[in-house]
């Protein structure tokens, strides 16, 4: 099925992310057939997997993202980061059943990723995201039909507006789903344009060579406080997705 396309969404401001990021997909998603196209205002280079989709001067996140789209002749598209790191081998056939079930089901929008979990629980698989639901037009990890995120977009809306604002303005689809579990378990390298320390160790790790990156290091406090809030969100979520389904 090769309706679907995937952007990573990125600017040259973050271009020594992109090599390393490229290391990262051929180890963990190298049996990836779709598309991967990268947003970009001038820049790029000789890639293997990545195809640039080049924008021009920097307006909004989402101004770059309408100007994408009008590249894009695939009926989906799904998002991704240029500072989310694969920690493991992707499964690439679980990802294909779970988008071919989107597109059978002619769905709006799939988020690959169970936070915030919806209490609309259908089956082990996925879940109903309601209308008024908190960030309910995520683009982390999210599978849009094209012609619904072109309609959700506003121009001059950051991402973090988009999420916030095309949320709200999403209550008038009704086919938006999550699943209700981890697909891609990731690094996530930058916290507000910095490197996230032990992320950043533990891709050194992989033998990704993040040497060219020219971006500040978070402080060890500020990295070891998100890493806590990080992990009892992650929990709390969980525990009120699991006395939902019991």
């Amino acid at each position: 099925m090769n309706d679907l396309s995937i952007l990573i969404s990125t600017y040259d401001e973050n271009s020594s992310l992109w090599k390393p990021l490229e290391q990262s997909y051929e180890l963990f998603w190298n049996d990836l057939k779709y598309p991967i196209f990268v947003t970009s205002n001038h820049k790029d280079y000789e890639s293997k997997i990545f195809k640039f989709l080049k924008v021009g001067n920097e307006i909004s996140w989402s101004d770059n993202i309408t100007k994408c789209l009008k590249k894009i002749d695939t009926k989906y598209v799904m998002f991704c980061f240029d500072d989310t790191f694969w920690k493991t081998k992707i499964d690439n056939q679980l990802f294909i059943r779970l988008f071919e079930h989107c597109h059978m089901k002619n769905w709006e929008y799939l988020r690959l990723h169970p936070t915030p979990r919806s209490q609309n629980y259908i089956d082990k698989d996925f879940s109903l995201i309601s209308p008024g639901s908190k960030y309910r037009a995520s683009v982390a990890f999210a599978i849009f039909r094209k012609d619904v995120l072109s309609n959700l977009l506003k121009n001059e809306e950051s991402a973090w507006d988009f999420e916030k604002n095309a949320s709200l303005r999403s209550n008038s689809y009704k086919e938006f789903y999550q699943i209700n579990y981890e697909v891609f378990p990731y690094h996530n390298l930058l916290i507000k344009s910095e490197l996230e320390p032990f992320a950043k160790k533990n891709i050194l790790n992989q033998g990704i060579d993040l040497s060219a990156i020219n971006l500040e290091s978070m402080k060890t406090f500020p990295a070891i406080r998100f890493f806590i809030y990080k992990k009892i969100y992650n929990f709390i979520s969980f525990m009120k997705y699991k006395l939902n389904i019991n």
